[in-house]
């Protein structure tokens, strides 16, 4: 696994990410929802590994995503148009992996936040809200948060329970992964 990996091998339209907590039962003690900027919020960084031109970009709105992300409207009828994360009138991140065309080997686009001091916690749980969408490779084993107590090692948590034969996450896809 690739040290700091969020999206692994995305063969498709986009993987949107919209708001992000770190919380221990129901108390957040960490958030982002990428409302206060117009690009990635500081401390933040996309980085293509595979040394194409993959990046995670910041667009307005959920409605406008079409001016956000070339080829939205063409799959429309499957992902309802625009993005209903709670949080994506604000503001959210996407990666669209069919702007980069055919990458050989598949791309790998991480999306990485400096470190976040977990310490004091007992517990620790990500929860966020997505949409992906996949064509040759699924999302499951493909796409992961990966997390690190000291930098170094990397524990990967898959994110998505999605097949080629499905295409498209729930709009939005709610995840909380427990990564304590």
């Amino acid at each position: 696994m690739k040290n700091k990996q969020l999206t692994k091998n995305l063969l498709t339209l986009c993987a949107l990410l919209c708001s992000l907590q770190l919380a221990i039962s129901q108390n957040a003690f960490w958030e982002e929802d990428f409302s206060s900027t117009m690009d990635l919020p500081t401390g933040w960084t996309s980085v293509d590994t595979t040394n194409g031109e993959g990046v995670w970009a910041w667009c307005a709105s959920p409605t406008q995503a079409s001016g956000c992300i070339p080829g939205w409207d063409a799959y429309a009828d499957q992902h309802e148009g625009n993005f209903y994360s709670a949080t994506s009138d604000s503001g959210f991140l996407f990666m669209d992996s069919d702007g980069l065309g055919s990458v050989v080997p598949d791309h790998v686009v991480q999306l990485t936040t400096s470190a976040i001091d977990c310490s004091t916690q007992t517990e620790v749980w990500a929860k966020f809200e997505s949409l992906i969408g996949v064509y040759g490779l699924p999302a499951t084993g493909n796409t992961f948060l990966n997390v690190s107590t000291n930098g170094t090692d990397w524990t990967g948590f898959d994110i998505f329970e999605l097949t080629t034969a499905t295409r498209w996450s729930d709009n939005p896809e709610y995840s909380i992964i427990d990564i304590s």
